[in-house]
């Protein structure tokens, strides 16, 4: 796919975003980094407030078998919709189902249901990635848009990878969107790391402990399991 059908795909989406007031959080993340790439201790992603009753409800659900399978399918049915046509009722409806339930609990069920759908465009897939991971200021929403950048091969993603992943909330996310991708490697998993700290380092760290790589293997022998980040 060219540069001008790119462009005019992601045309597409932009206008889903005008219901959005807050900025996006990729924006947010990048205005707040440190000269290294990581993020000042203590840096908090927004939270939407769940109302009482919608709590305890999602609570009850969390331990459904069956309900584990329906949000996934839902959040599934809602990504293969906006792939297939911009409805701005498919992106509020699965903003408010991602609000009420945490997306890591459904992420495998959601990966596998996506991957059992016929006709799926793989494009489509990655420009609803990067409109979710670069224009939601939704934790929520990037997350599932990390998710999406992490099935298929795109351009020009690994910036917005590496500037996501310096929030510890969001680096098991890019991790495994990392790990998934032949064309993102252990190079951008290097890069990731030294922008982390604390228990969102070791999930990059443990992915690099078998390099080869004697720069890499020095910085694991040296810095690798500091809590701290590191300036080069």
């Amino acid at each position: 796919m060219g540069f001008f059908d790119r462009f005019r795909r992601r045309a597409r989406l932009a206008p889903l975003a005008a219901s959005w007031t807050a900025p996006p959080l990729l924006d947010s993340l990048r205005a707040a980094a440190l000269p290294d790439g990581s993020l000042p201790p203590g840096f908090e992603l927004p939270r939407a407030p769940v109302p009482a009753a919608d709590l305890e409800r999602v609570l009850a659900q969390m331990t459904d078998r069956a309900a584990d399978a329906q949000r996934a399918a839902e959040v599934a049915r809602r990504v293969v919709a906006l792939t297939r046509d911009t409805m701005q009722a498919d992106l509020e409806a699965l903003e408010a189902r991602l609000a009420a339930s945490p997306l890591l609990p459904d992420v495998d069920a959601v990966v596998r249901a996506l991957r059992a759908t016929p006709d799926l465009d793989g494009d489509r897939v990655h420009e609803l990635g990067t409109f979710l991971a670069t224009r939601a200021p939704a934790p929520e929403l990037v997350k599932l848009g990390l998710t999406l950048l992490g099935m298929v091969e795109g351009p020009d993603d690994r910036d917005v990878l590496l500037s996501l992943g310096a929030h510890p909330d969001l680096t098991i996310f890019v991790v495994v969107a990392m790990t998934n991708r032949p064309d993102l490697g252990e190079r951008e998993l290097f890069d990731l790391a030294r922008r982390t700290r604390g228990e969102s380092r070791l999930q990059v760290v443990e992915r690099l402990a078998d390099t080869r790589d004697p720069a890499v293997r020095t910085w694991l022998v040296r810095e690798g399991y500091l809590t701290g980040p590191t300036l080069h």
